[in-house]
């Protein structure tokens, strides 16, 4: 039989069994959240999510993981797995209302692991600039146009 993503992932040296998240790893996902029926939130039309699995950092009352009971049920998850999870109130917001999630809400959660960037490890990815660009410095949040080039 012929599995022609095997002989692509020997032929560019990818691992043909792809390593697990773990807590501490960081992971780039594809989701869409949902409360009851209502999409509340979803990166059908927005970059992919990325978080570091374990990570719970508040600053100034903001939550910066979006559900802090999501990243303990991404772990084991390998690139182009997908999930579909429930997260009771308790695991996810609680009491508190965060946009347009109400206090004590059980959230439905779809995923799908993107990337996977093991701790310690070497990005798989590099990037040189070539040419100095013009204007303001690009910041978080901010929508870019650029060109690029990728090579093996």
């Amino acid at each position: 039989m012929f599995f022609p993503g095997l002989l692509l992932a020997a032929a560019v040296g990818l691992p043909q069994d792809p390593p697990s998240a773990a807590l501490g790893d960081e992971v780039t996902l594809g989701y869409s959240l949902k409360v009851g029926d209502q999409t509340l939130d979803s990166t059908e039309e927005r970059p992919p999510l990325v978080i570091e699995l374990g990570k719970r950092d508040l600053t100034q009352g903001y939550v910066l993981l979006p559900i802090p009971g999501l990243d303990k049920q991404l772990v084991g998850l390998k690139v182009g797995e997908s999930k579909s999870l429930d997260i009771p109130a308790s695991a996810g917001f609680g009491e508190l209302a965060v946009g347009d999630i109400p206090a004590g809400s059980a959230l439905k959660v779809d995923v799908k692991v993107l990337y996977l960037q093991k701790k310690d490890s070497q990005p798989a990815i590099s990037f040189v600039d070539t040419t100095a660009g013009e204007g303001a410095a690009v910041k978080a949040g901010d929508t870019v146009e650029l060109h690029y080039r990728g090579t093996f």
